[in-house]
């Protein structure tokens, strides 16, 4: 991976790692928007528990944490690392192969047209 590439990953996980688990603080306790308009329609009470509602990062929280600012900070670093550990995956799925550079250019010969 060149330099820059690896630059902007780690700085865009970095970023990614510090609003998850730093902005959680500030999060909203009302409910979000879908469960906001199934309570205004009326179609909330058709809810259903979810078959992983009792895991443990089950509603943006981490089960035994009772910090409730720190319980979601980890649930939100954890989900991001977690993205990023999937999206990672299928980038290294998908994404062609260069051939390395030739064994003169690694060993730091002069290319032809190089100035140096």
């Amino acid at each position: 991976m060149r330099v820059a590439t690896r630059t902007l990953v780690i700085t865009g996980l970095t970023v990614a790692l510090l609003l998850a688990g730093g902005l959680s603080y500030f999060a909203s306790a009302e409910p979000d928007g879908l469960n906001r308009v199934a309570a205004d329609l009326g179609f909330a009470r058709a809810e259903q528990d979810h078959a992983l509602g009792t895991g443990p990062l089950a509603d943006y929280a981490t089960t035994g944490i009772t910090a409730p600012w720190l319980s979601s900070a980890i649930a939100g670093t954890v989900g991001v690392l977690a993205a990023f550990t999937v999206a990672w995956g299928l980038f290294l799925l998908v994404h062609p192969r260069r051939p390395r550079a030739d064994a003169s250019a690694e060993a730091g010969e002069k290319r032809p047209g190089h100035r140096g």
